[in-house]
């Protein structure tokens, strides 16, 4: 079956040193995954598309996301916890930024160090330095909440996120980020922020996979159901289409 394909890796070439670095890395990504200049829509959905296996859970423990890999290093998987990452934009974030640890070079990186180039490559991802450049301009003394809102529902980087991406990018200086924040934490933002991004962060690749084994009779409805955690007459009817 052509669906149960490995994930290709991705060669960086040279290490990582600077928020350059980053930046090429993301843009190379971007390209190798064709997804250009666009908005990413379903970030989970493009990350499953290319193997990489997203697992959304609730728990209490106090992390975001986590990363790692499984089955002889040939599968990389990614965590996020959904008691924590209430909003689309915040698991969206999350998860490129655990793709940022899947994907670099960083063995050799202090963890400090390692986490902001995860920061700095999550951004890029959501919002690539030419889109940027082209929705704010290359230098802006002062931008309105407004404008912030607007390019974060066609993106889907929060606010924040944005703030963060604007200031490495030169394109605000440090003195004006820390006003934003500010202003946000005034605001009362910091958690819900307004402008809110209505996409969808799920996952479907284990109910596609699940239904297409079921369709090819690869596997039967009782394992299908045991599979989902269902009871088998619950599943049947959801299977069959019938609410």
């Amino acid at each position: 079956m052509g669906v149960f394909k490995p994930f290709e890796k991705i060669k960086i070439h040279g290490p990582i040193k600077s928020g350059a670095d980053i930046e090429k890395a993301s843009e190379m990504i971007r390209e190798e995954w064709g997804l250009c200049n666009n908005p990413i829509n379903n970030v989970i959905e493009v990350l499953e598309d290319r193997n990489i296996k997203v697992i959304l859970i609730e728990t209490e423990d106090g992390f975001d996301g986590l990363e790692t890999w499984v089955n002889n290093e040939t599968i990389p998987v990614i965590v996020l916890n959904a008691g924590r990452l209430i909003s689309a934009d915040r698991k969206r974030f999350s998860a490129l930024h655990e793709l940022g640890h899947l994907l670099l070079p960083l063995k050799n990186i202090p963890e400090k160090m390692s986490e902001k180039y995860c920061h700095t490559f999550a951004a890029a991802m959501l919002l690539p330095r030419e889109v940027a450049i082209k929705e704010f301009g290359q230098k802006r003394a002062k931008i309105s909440i407004q404008e912030l809102g607007f390019v974060k529902q066609q993106y889907g980087i929060s606010i924040q996120a944005l703030v963060y991406r604007l200031h490495e990018l030169d394109i605000i200086s440090g003195y004006y980020k820390n006003y934003l924040y500010q202003y946000i934490i005034q605001m009362g933002w910091k958690i819900e922020e307004p402008f809110r991004y209505e996409g969808k962060e799920i996952s479907n690749r284990f109910d596609q996979l699940l239904y297409r084994a079921l369709s090819e009779e690869m596997i039967t409805f009782s394992k299908a159901a045991s599979l989902k955690n269902m009871k088998l007459s619950e599943f049947r009817t959801r299977a069959m289409g019938v609410e």
